[in-house]
């Protein structure tokens, strides 16, 4: 007889062999009672079923708080299963993936590198799988001139651009090794502020569903995306700030309150200046409209998925370019969650429905 702890791990290999035998016709007549492990399971193949007409990706979908369910993500775990999923899998089952099928990830040096630095600074990943992972990177050796620096570079967060023509070496795009770079600094760095932009979201997710990349790079893709969704999925959480808020500098700021806001700085401002009486009064308070001013386009670049560095390059460029301010009247914002937090007017937790490799999808069909 099977002890309790056992049951669950028993359920788990049940559940794996049934993915090889279960067509549709047995799954919708199958009728598991409520209290056995495996009717957790069930809607969730029946899900995939109706949506893809096959299991292909269930990895994404199981949770690991449900034991039944984390052991059969366990035994799911390979690199195909991660590759294939419609939910982007938690780095911890990729790690999983990846120790289990090594040789799935081919012998791409630059792929490996990445994929391992990725997930050595991703902090939901354990100290031992830290270490592990360390000692992964550690025991490539590589005699180029770029390969130390690069490494220890990469151990350190700050990892160096190799130059073009070692990435075409390597038959690597070079723009896109450099946007894996950029991202994975600016999350170590920035932790949740470092989340890039929605347009470059978009690359990654069509560079990892690209099978001419390389598996490493497309895992190293999968996990940068996961790290990102995670961090998102809090700002997800959060209630969009009042347009009113304009003390609020680090929220966004939606097009048609930053017209109102823009049109009733100037015409308000304006006639205050020519009501006032003295010249210091008017310069103050023309100080004020500008205040209020940096915060409506600060707000509406945060909107945009943009910062202060923006911010400076947007008024340099502008004394040249003296209609550049217009676009902010005229340009989208992030439909979805981005670093500053969810789109205004939406409601918490539904930009993300589905999960952000799902809407990233979405967004270039």
């Amino acid at each position: 007889m099977a002890r309790p702890d056992d049951v669950p791990f028993s359920a788990a290999r049940s559940a794996r062999r049934w993915l090889k035998m279960i067509n549709a016709k047995t799954l919708e007549r199958l009728d598991i009672y409520l209290g056995h492990p495996l009717n957790s399971i069930l809607p969730l193949l029946r899900r995939l079923q109706r949506e893809q007409a096959h299991f292909g990706g269930l990895l994404g979908w199981l949770q690991g708080c449900d034991p039944v369910q984390g052991l059969l993500a366990q035994q799911l775990s390979n690199v195909q299963q991660v590759l294939d999923s419609a939910v982007l899998p938690n780095n911890s089952l990729l790690y999983c993936a990846v120790e289990n099928h090594p040789q799935a990830c081919g012998e791409d040096l630059l792929g490996l590198m990445l994929l391992w630095g990725v997930l050595y600074h991703d902090p939901s990943l354990s100290a031992e799988q830290h270490r592990a992972l360390l000692q992964s990177i550690a025991s490539i050796t590589c005699e180029d001139e770029w390969f130390e620096a690069f490494r220890d570079g990469l151990v350190k967060g700050e990892p160096e651009y190799p130059s073009r023509k070692v990435v075409m070496d390597l038959r690597a795009d070079t723009l896109l090794v450099h946007e894996v770079l950029d991202t994975l600094r600016a999350l170590v760095r920035h932790g949740s502020a470092g989340v890039q932009g929605m347009r470059s979201l978009r690359r990654l997710q069509r560079a990892k569903d690209d099978d001419t990349n390389s598996v490493s790079l497309r895992l190293a893709l999968s996990a940068l995306l996961s790290w990102s969704e995670r961090l998102l999925l809090v700002k997800s959480e959060s209630q969009p700030a009042p347009s009113a808020a304009i003390w609020r500098l680090g929220t966004r700021l939606g097009r048609k309150a930053f017209i109102g806001q823009v049109l009733g700085n100037v015409i308000v401002t304006s006639i205050v200046v020519l009501l006032s009486g003295t010249l210091t009064a008017a310069i103050a308070i023309c100080l004020l409209g500008f205040a209020f001013l940096f915060s409506a386009v600060l707000r509406r670049l945060h909107d945009m998925g943009r910062g202060i560095a923006s911010l400076l390059i947007f008024g340099c460029v502008s004394s040249v370019l003296p209609f550049l301010p217009l676009l902010l009247f005229v340009v989208r914002g992030d439909d979805l969650p981005n670093r500053y937090g969810v789109s205004p007017g939406s409601v918490g937790g539904d930009k993300l429905a589905g999960g952000l490799q799902a809407n990233l999808r979405g967004a270039q069909g």
